[in-house]
């Protein structure tokens, strides 16, 4: 209650959050894959990161996408960008 009034929750809402986190934010990738957070906004904002998601201003990633595609190691299929 801030103005006087009362809110009833939505049914919605009664879901229960999952016990532990499985989103990262940017920074939080950066310092995993050691890498700077310059580089993974790049991975971001060419859709070259998996799981990711813009939400509002932010980004968030699925934290268990994101070790299993690093895990995997490197793409075969350079097709987007050429060697140079």
């Amino acid at each position: 209650m801030i103005d006087g009034t009362t809110q009833t929750p939505c049914p919605e809402s009664s879901h229960s959050a999952p016990a532990q986190t499985t989103f990262a934010t940017i920074d939080e990738i950066a310092a995993i894959l050691r890498l700077e957070r310059k580089a993974v906004y790049r991975l971001a904002k060419r859709e070259e990161l998996p799981g990711c998601r813009r939400l509002g201003g932010t980004y968030r990633i699925h934290l268990p996408t994101v070790l299993t595609w690093f895990a995997s190691g490197p793409r075969a299929d350079r097709s987007k960008r050429a060697r140079r």
